[in-house]
C-alpha cells in the first residue's frame, strides 16, 4: 500500500509545477517554448534553420563539447540531425513589446527511462541543456532554467530528470545544484573525450546526477513565494 505521506507529497509536487503551466511557463519577459515536437501556434515563431543557429552559437561560445558531452562527431550535420530527433525547449527572453525574442539557451531530452510518452506507466528521462554566454550569471538564466526543467517534468509527466557531465565541468555542477540536482555517482572511463592527441579520443570520468519531482517542487515553491507570497 502506498504511504499517505508520499501521496500528499506527490500531489503537492504536481500542483506546484501545474501552477507554472498555467502561465505557459513564462515569468516576466522570460519564457520557455516547446520547439520540437512543434506545437500549433508556436511553430511559426521560430525562424528557418533555428537548429543551425543554435549549433553556430554553441560552437562560437566554445560550449559545444560540454553540451554534447560524450559525442565524438561534433559536425554541423551530426548535431543538427541529433537535436532534430529530440524533444527540445527554447529558453527565450521577449522584448518589452512581447513581439520579438532572443534565445538565451535551450534544453532537450536525451533518452527516456521507462515507457516513452503516450505509453502508460511511470517515466523519467535523461536531459541536457545549454545556456549562452550572454545569460551567464544573470537572474534570467536561473529563471529560464527553472521554467525549462518544470516544462519538461510537466509535458512528459516525469518522476526524475537525470544529467551527465564531465567531472571537470564545475560550472554546470554548481548551476544545477540550485534546482535540487544531486550527484549520484562518478563513473570512471565512461564518457568519450576529444583530447586532440594523435592516439585518438580518451575515456573520461562521468558524473551522473538526478533531480526528483519532489525536489523540483520545493525549489519552485520557494522561488515563486519569494516573488509572489500568494503563489499557489
Amino acid at each position: 500500500m502506498a504511504s499517505p505521506i508520499n501521496n500528499v507529497a506527490q500531489a503537492t509536487a504536481i500542483d506546484s509545477i501545474s501552477s507554472l503551466a498555467s502561465t505557459d511557463f513564462s515569468l516576466g519577459n522570460c519564457q520557455v517554448l516547446q520547439y520540437n515536437p512543434p506545437l500549433p501556434g508556436t511553430a511559426q515563431l521560430f525562424p528557418d534553420n533555428y537548429l543551425s543557429a543554435l549549433y553556430s552559437r554553441m560552437k562560437a561560445s566554445l560550449t559545444l563539447e560540454r553540451t554534447m558531452c560524450g559525442m565524438l562527431n561534433l559536425s554541423h550535420d551530426a548535431i543538427v540531425s541529433y537535436l532534430a530527433s529530440k524533444p527540445l525547449f527554447a529558453a527565450i527572453e521577449w522584448d518589452q513589446y512581447h513581439t520579438r525574442f532572443q534565445t538565451l539557451g535551450f534544453g532537450f531530452i536525451v533518452a527516456w527511462i521507462g515507457p516513452p510518452p503516450s505509453t502508460p506507466g511511470e517515466r523519467s528521462a535523461m536531459g541536457g541543456y545549454s545556456m549562452f554566454p550572454e545569460s551567464w550569471g544573470s537572474p534570467e538564466a536561473e529563471v529560464l532554467a527553472m521554467l525549462g526543467i518544470a516544462r519538461m517534468f510537466h509535458t512528459y509527466s516525469l518522476q526524475s530528470l537525470y544529467g551527465q557531465r564531465y567531472i571537470r565541468n564545475a560550472l554546470t555542477a554548481r548551476f544545477m545544484q540550485r534546482f535540487g540536482f544531486k550527484d549520484l555517482a562518478t563513473l570512471p572511463d565512461f564518457m568519450p573525450h576529444r583530447n586532440g592527441n594523435s592516439n585518438g579520443p580518451s575515456l573520461a570520468p562521468c558524473v551522473v546526477s538526478r533531480l526528483s519531482r519532489l525536489d523540483l517542487n520545493d525549489y519552485v515553491a520557494r522561488q515563486m513565494a519569494s516573488i509572489d507570497p500568494e503563489f499557489e
